[in-house]
C-alpha cells in the first residue's frame, strides 16, 4: 500500500492518460484553477494490492492557521479507478482517505464525475441530475429522441441567415467576441465574480495539449450573437461556457451550436457529450432545455470528509463568531463550515 503526491504536469498527465478521463482531470485545467487563486494542484496516487486510485484535487491554505484542506476543481472531476468493481472502488477510496488523513489535512470536498463515478461511492451526497448525449447511438437515433421543437428549430436555423463558425484554435478576436457575449449573459444572470474570466484564462484554455477547447460562434449579419466553449478529451465532450445576446434569445441560436457540436463529437468518435444540469443542480428551465436535446440522465454527487474533527470544530466556531452566527443553533448547509461567508 502506498500513497504518492504528484504535482508536475508531465507525471500527472502520463498517469491520467492511462484512464478514461475528462478534461477536468488534467493538470492543465487544475493549473487554470491555480491561476484563479483556487488552490495548488495535487494528484494523489494510491496503490493497494494490484489496484490504483488517482484523485486530482486542489490544496488550499486555511488563512490564519498552518493547516490545509482539499477541494476539487469546479465541474465534474472526481477519482479515477483501475477497477470497475464498486466494492473494490470503495475499499480503495476509504483506504486512501485513511492515508490522506494522516498528512494533516482538515477536510476534503470533491464533486464527482456523473459517468466515471456513476457507481455508488459510500457516503456521497446526490445533488441532482445531469443531461448527456450517448454518442454510441447513431445520429438518426439521437435526433429521433430529441424534443420535436428542438429538432424543428435546429432544422430551421441550418437553413436560415444565422451562420455557425467553428474556431478550433481561437485567436484573440474570437475570444473577445465570446467574452463579450458570455460576460453580458453572466451580468443578466447576476453571477458572482467567480464566473468571470480574463482573456489570459481563455488563451491558456485554448492552448492545452491534453484536451481540446473548441469555440462555436453563431453570426447574424456579421455580428456574433451566440457563442459557446466546448471541451473534450478522446472520450468525453463538455458544454463548458456559453452565452447569447438578449435580443436574440427568441431565435435560439444556442440550439444550432449544441446540435452541431454534438454532430462533431459524434463524428470524432467520442462516447459522451455532457450538457450538465440546471442552476444549482435543480430541475429548472435550463435543465428542461437540455433534456429536450438528450433524454439521458445521470446523478451528480459530491463527497465530503472531515479528517481532523477537532480542528474543524475550532475553525468553524471561530468563523461563526466573526459572523455573529449561533454555532449551536445553526442549520447552514455548507461545507466546510469554517469557509462559510454570508
Amino acid at each position: 500500500m502506498s500513497l504518492d503526491i504528484i504535482k508536475d504536469c508531465i507525471s500527472w498527465n502520463k498517469l491520467v492518460d492511462d484512464f478514461e478521463h475528462d478534461f477536468y482531470h488534467t493538470w492543465e485545467f487544475h493549473n487554470l484553477s491555480y491561476i484563479n487563486n483556487e488552490g495548488t494542484p495535487v494528484l494523489f496516487l494510491f496503490k493497494y494490492e494490484d489496484k490504483v486510485l488517482l484523485f486530482p484535487l486542489l490544496e488550499r491554505d486555511i488563512i490564519g492557521t498552518e493547516k490545509k484542506d482539499l477541494v476539487s476543481v469546479y465541474g465534474y472531476p472526481g477519482p479515477l479507478f483501475s477497477t470497475d468493481n464498486v466494492e473494490d472502488q470503495n475499499i480503495l477510496l476509504n483506504k486512501a482517505f485513511e492515508e490522506i488523513s494522516s498528512l494533516g489535512y482538515v477536510s476534503l470536498f470533491s464533486r464527482l464525475h456523473p459517468i466515471i463515478n456513476s457507481q455508488a461511492i459510500e457516503n456521497s451526497t446526490k445533488l441532482g441530475e445531469i443531461v448527456y448525449f450517448d454518442l454510441n447511438e447513431s445520429l438518426e437515433d439521437i435526433y429521433a429522441s430529441m424534443r420535436k421543437v428542438h429538432r424543428r428549430d435546429v432544422r430551421k436555423l441550418k437553413k436560415s441567415d444565422f451562420i455557425l463558425k467553428r474556431h478550433y484554435k481561437a485567436i484573440s478576436e474570437n475570444i473577445s467576441e465570446f467574452k463579450k457575449i458570455y460576460d453580458l449573459t453572466m451580468d443578466k444572470l447576476g453571477a458572482s465574480s467567480y464566473y468571470y474570466f480574463d482573456e489570459n484564462f481563455y488563451e491558456k484554455l485554448f492552448s492545452s495539449d491534453n484536451f481540446k477547447a473548441m469555440l462555436y460562434t453563431v453570426y447574424f449579419e456579421d455580428q456574433a450573437v451566440a457563442s459557446a466553449v466546448m471541451m473534450h478529451t478522446s472520450v468525453f465532450g463538455e458544454y463548458h461556457l456559453s452565452g447569447t445576446l438578449p435580443e436574440f434569445y427568441r431565435d435560439h441560436p444556442m440550439k444550432l451550436i449544441l446540435a452541431c457540436a454534438m454532430e462533431d463529437m459524434h463524428s470524432a468518435g467520442l462516447k459522451y457529450f455532457i450538457l450538465g444540469g440546471g442552476v444549482g443542480s435543480k430541475k429548472d428551465s435550463l435543465f428542461d432545455f437540455k433534456y429536450g436535446f438528450a433524454r439521458n440522465t445521470k446523478s451528480f454527487s459530491i463527497v465530503k470528509r472531515i479528517f481532523d474533527s477537532e480542528t474543524y470544530d475550532v475553525l468553524t466556531r471561530r468563523n461563526f463568531e466573526s459572523l455573529n452566527i449561533d454555532y449551536e443553533k445553526s442549520q447552514i448547509n455548507y461545507f466546510p463550515l469554517y469557509r462559510y461567508s454570508e
